[in-house]
């Protein structure tokens, strides 16, 4: 893909978009653009511990001379636990603690201000899973769902709730209700805040922030359903997310991970890809909705069922109806290809028509972004805005 042909393909999808904005009541503010910092999600797995970290939304890594004024977004990340720590009183009333947010938009706005030619937007992701309250772990009674599972070399434990049931469902749709309305530090509604292009969705979301992720681990599996879990609900669970949970979030694009949904039960070890497709169609008739994945590698080193997940989004995007963004694997997924080299990625990306690309800093010990030059990210940068000539080969040889 041509630099030429990336452009023609943006001005189709903008002018399709904006035939549907009558209809679809289309955010006046556009996706996030460019090079994203994901931020650190390592306080995830750090939630079962006693004083359980809370997110780090520092732009330390956007500051550096080799990263500055490169990058057009980052990532605020930060967890339902944080924010309705309480549980709504007798009336229904929810209050909100929304401090982590208007800290990170603070930080934000100083960046801002020091690189008025170089301004970022934000993407708002709200962690549930092991993040949620303890309020609604303990919902109707129930007992926190103990997990202790084996990810790669990485143990994941901590507790969940029965986040496919009724009731919690309709605590997580309120609680979204209340946050898009609630206002912000610098006095807009969280859903109306210009910085604030886009809001992941999380529901159902577990073992990752990624709702389509599950559980690979049998212990954890039959943890889950031995608590009442189904793929049935859990499928239900994710058809409802965009046009019920986050249905208070309409001047803000929505960003949908999106992967093969594989069931627990039943044996299979084969993802049912009608299901996700069907999730797909559903962000893609919203309207304002970027069809997302997390998963994003060099083409060679894509498996099989990840290559029909990518093929179906290009199919959704060259439609002109959808955008569509992406996150790269981790540094340690990626040091295990023959070829350790982002560029390839990038280019991987750009084929597949992304608006953004989510990239890891470097956490506990993961190389990140900021190791790399910043010739090297300047290259990322062009080949996602469509220059496809930019070579690949001496990538690696370009050091910091």
């Amino acid at each position: 893909m041509n630099l030429f042909n990336k452009i023609a393909l943006s001005t189709i999808l903008t002018l399709t978009l904006t035939s549907q904005s009558s209809a679809a009541n289309l955010p006046n503010k556009p996706p996030v653009q460019g090079l994203v910092n994901m931020g650190d999600i390592t306080f995830y797995n750090k939630q079962d511990s006693i004083d359980p970290p809370s997110p780090n939304n520092s732009l330390d890594k956007l500051t550096l001379s080799n990263t500055v004024q490169l990058f057009g977004g980052t990532v605020i990340n930060v967890t339902w636990a944080q924010l309705q720590p309480n549980s709504p009183d007798e009336h229904g009333n929810i209050t909100l603690d929304t401090t982590s947010i208007d800290q990170a938009l603070s930080v934000i706005n100083a960046y801002n201000q020091a690189n008025p030619n170089a301004k970022i937007t934000a993407k708002l992701r709200v962690w549930a899973g092991f993040a949620a309250p303890n309020w609604v772990k303990n919902l109707n009674g129930n007992e926190p769902i103990n997990i202790v599972a084996q990810k790669g070399n990485v143990t994941q434990k901590g507790t969940v709730a029965h986040w496919w049931e009724e009731d919690y469902l309709d605590n997580w749709a309120n609680f979204l209700s209340a946050l898009a309305n609630a206002t912000d530090i610098n006095g807009y509604t969280y859903d109306e805040e210009p910085l604030i292009r886009e809001i992941s969705v999380t529901s159902c979301a577990s073992s990752t922030d990624e709702p389509f992720i599950s559980w690979a681990d049998p212990n954890a599996e039959h943890a889950l359903i031995s608590a009442g879990y189904t793929d049935i609900a859990q499928q239900n669970c994710l058809s409802n997310a965009i046009n019920l949970h986050y249905a208070a979030w309409k001047n803000t694009w929505l960003d949908f991970p999106i992967s093969p949904f594989f069931p627990m039960q039943g044996g299979s070890s084969q993802p049912n890809f009608t299901f996700s497709y069907s999730v797909m169609q559903q962000c893609a008739e919203h309207g304002a909705c970027v069809i997302s994945n997390q998963g994003l590698n060099q083409a060679s080193s894509m498996n099989s069922n990840l290559a029909q997940i990518y093929q179906k989004i290009l199919s959704f995007v060259a439609n002109g109806t959808v955008y569509a963004d992406f996150q790269t694997v981790s540094p340690a997924v990626l040091a295990k290809s023959e070829n350790d080299n982002l560029c390839y990625v990038f280019k991987t990306g750009a084929q597949y028509y992304a608006q953004s690309i989510e990239l890891w800093p470097s956490v506990a010990n993961l190389n990140g972004f900021d190791t790399l030059s910043r010739t090297q990210i300047q290259i990322l940068a062009a080949i996602l805005q469509g220059n496809m000539s930019e070579s690949c080969d001496d990538f690696q040889s370009i050091k910091k």
